[in-house]
């Protein structure tokens, strides 16, 4: 059963914290993330991704879960936004997203000290330019317990719009 905690979220500056090139010329930009804070003993880090490739860009959620917890990420798993209007935006896992950290190359620092499980959500453009409606609350489908939080202060709608600035920028884009 979801548990809903209501909890201010402290702002953060916003910084690119993640850029690099793979091999098959895919850049990936990740922005600096926010802890959404503590469900049923869980804590979920949540930070924008960016991608570009010949041309195009495509976003995700970066989600990572406590270290603490035996959860798994089902794969095909679902992260349901619900935005101020009560509108909700469900996300889809990105497939072969789902891993332990200890397999992806990314360095967040001490996010990765303290979180074992990593995924990217699936999130289209037109869904970013509707976060500045705000963010009342978040479910992420977990297995075997699910994580639901909801904010009485948008500071991760806040982030997630001025993070979608900031990874347009850094690929050129406006």
């Amino acid at each position: 059963m979801f548990a809903l905690l209501a909890i201010t979220l402290s702002a953060m500056a916003q910084e690119i914290v993640y850029d690099r090139t793979n091999a098959n010329g895919v850049r990936t930009v990740i922005c600096s993330g926010v802890n959404t804070g503590v469900s049923e003993q869980m804590d979920v880090h949540i930070a924008l991704a960016g991608f570009y490739y010949k041309g195009s860009v495509t976003y995700s959620l970066a989600v990572t879960v406590g270290s603490s917890h035996d959860i798994q990420i089902p794969q095909g798993g679902k992260l349901v936004l619900t935005l101020n209007n009560g509108k909700a935006i469900e996300l889809t896992s990105v497939a072969g997203g789902i891993s332990k950290l200890d397999a992806v190359d990314v360095d967040f620092d001490a996010i990765y000290e303290s979180h074992s499980r990593f995924t990217y959500y699936n999130i289209k453009k037109k869904y970013l330019k509707k976060l500045n409606q705000g963010i009342a609350a978040i479910d992420i489908q977990l297995m075997p317990q699910s994580y639901a939080m909801a904010f009485n202060l948008d500071t991760l709608g806040t982030l997630l719009t001025n993070s979608y600035a900031i990874i347009n920028q850094a690929f050129g884009k406006k």
